[in-house]
This record gives C-alpha cells, structure tokens and sequence, in this order.
C-alpha cells in the first residue's frame, strides 16, 4: 500500500494502477527482460529522443534519482537511453514530469486515449 504521501501527490493514481516494490533494480531488469520487456532509461544525456522512434508495445520506462540521474550500472543494463528533448537551457526534467511523458508518448503511440 502506498503512503498518504505517495497517494497525495499521484492524486490518487497509486491506487489504480499495479505498484511493485523492488529492492534491487537490476536483479528487477533481468527479470524483465527474461519476460521479453524492452529496457528504455530516459537520460538526458542520450543522442536518441524519445520521440525519434515507436517504443515497444512491452516497455519498461527507467528513471534516474532526481540530481544524479541513472546509475552507471542500471545504464548498462538498459535496451536504450532516450532522451526527453527540451529547449530554453533547462538541463532536465523533474522525474515525475519525465516519467509522466514517457508514459505518455508510449500511450499515444497506441490509441489508448
């Protein structure tokens, strides 16, 4: 179960929709993999754009620690980085707002709305 927290600020989305607590990420992406899911970490530091190409129908989106990012050994572990492409000098997004786009652009690729 979520914390009030956590349901507050996801205004109530942490209750509709399926969370799973891990403890290690990278015992989780091979886990993952091992049930043929596309790893995709979004990093800003990527050449690729999220938007560049379609994402696979089963992806799992891999976010980085607001600050520091990804961690090297998650990074290797990943299918691809993809960057969320942004102008005005903002170097990158808050992690919600990021996870919230990829979620996003997966979705629209497949008619859900």
């Amino acid at each position: 179960m979520p914390s009030a927290t956590v349901i507050k600020t996801s205004a109530g989305a942490s209750l509709r929709l399926p969370l799973i607590e891990v403890v290690n990420i990278s015992r989780t992406i091979d886990t993952l993999k091992k049930n043929n899911f596309w790893i995709i970490g979004l990093d800003e530091k990527s050449d690729t754009s999220i938007y560049k190409d379609s994402l696979p129908d089963r992806t799992a989106l891999v976010l980085g620690a607001e600050g520091s990012g990804i961690s090297r050994l998650v990074k290797e572990n990943c299918d691809m980085l993809l960057k969320i492409p942004i102008v005005g000098g903002v170097g990158s997004l808050n992690a919600s707002v990021a996870c919230a786009l990829g979620i996003f652009e997966w979705s629209k690729e497949r008619n859900i709305f």
